[in-house]
């Protein structure tokens, strides 16, 4: 008796079985190219941040060799030795101004007869001030007199009462008119 051989077929579960396994490997090479990517990342931030310790240690001794240039005794042996250069003077107290020194900003222009534009009008308000204000703003007494420290604030239209909100009622005058409702 010859008995003939049946063709095998896979098993569900052992194809199952197959599946997995092929899943896991797969899972594995994807875990260890992100373990490979991150550690490379790693490396190159830790580099960033060499990178940046050593400028700012360079800013640092940067900063120091200016302090040395700059200090004004070093300077002015500099000056005392090349005078032909270097053609600087004392400064001199004619050369201190004052505030009856600083100009007036001239007044905006007049509109023309007829002009109503809104574009021909200055969008910001220039102040200006006739000659003799200028004086009169160096002659005032550096300090208050006493009397004027001590006197009352006027309560009149600037005085904002400060109310409380009690539970869930809001009084209107707690907020200001920037804020929007």
């Amino acid at each position: 008796m010859t008995t003939a051989r049946k063709p095998r077929r896979l098993s569900l579960s052992r194809s199952l079985s197959i599946l997995l396994a092929l899943a896991a490997i797969g899972a594995a090479g994807v875990v260890f190219e992100e373990k490979r990517q991150a550690s490379k990342e790693a490396r190159d931030v830790a580099k960033l941040k060499r990178k940046i310790d050593a400028e700012r240690e360079k800013i640092s001794e940067l900063n120091a060799e200016w302090s040395m240039l700059d200090q004004p005794a070093r300077l002015q042996k500099i000056v005392e030795l090349h005078p032909d250069v270097l053609t600087l003077d004392v400064m001199k107290t004619e050369q201190i101004g004052t505030i009856d020194d600083v100009p007036w900003p001239p007044p905006p222009p007049a509109p023309k007869e007829g002009e109503h534009d809104a574009e021909a009008a200055p969008s910001v308000p220039v102040a200006t001030a006739p000659a003799s204000a200028a004086p009169a703003i160096a002659s005032q007494p550096a300090a208050a007199p006493a009397a004027a420290i001590d006197a009352p604030m006027p309560l009149g239209d600037t005085a904002v009462p400060s109310v409380e909100p009690v539970g869930d009622e809001v009084d209107e005058t707690t907020f200001s008119p920037e804020v929007d409702r």
